[in-house]
């Protein structure tokens, strides 16, 4: 479980480090814009429960803050996620070999 947890933890990690600039360095009046459009909208959508429960948390003030809201948030939520799959579904697998 432990080099699991670790090498979901450093993929979750490349993936927002990814994801999370395209949104803000494309972001225009009305959504992602310009020639990098694709990478800020697939971004969003990514990280769109990040971006809901940041903005609801009123942490909005500057975009720098905004980012680094999401960026933790979305580590929080994927960690979990990883561990729900693991435990649910790779265990059982492991356990009947």
């Amino acid at each position: 479980m432990k080099k699991y947890l670790i090498k979901a933890i450093l993929v979750i990690l490349l993936l927002e480090g990814l994801t999370v600039p395209p949104v803000i360095l494309t972001m225009g009046h009305a959504g992602p814009e310009g020639p990098l459009a694709i990478f800020g909208w697939l971004g969003l959508l990514i990280n769109f429960p990040g971006y809901v429960l940041a903005v609801a948390l009123g942490s909005y003030e500057s975009t720098f803050s905004l980012a680094i809201a999401v960026f933790v948030i979305q580590v929080l939520i994927l960690v979990l996620l990883a561990v729900l799959v693991k435990l649910l579904f790779l265990d059982g697998k492991a356990k009947a070999r």
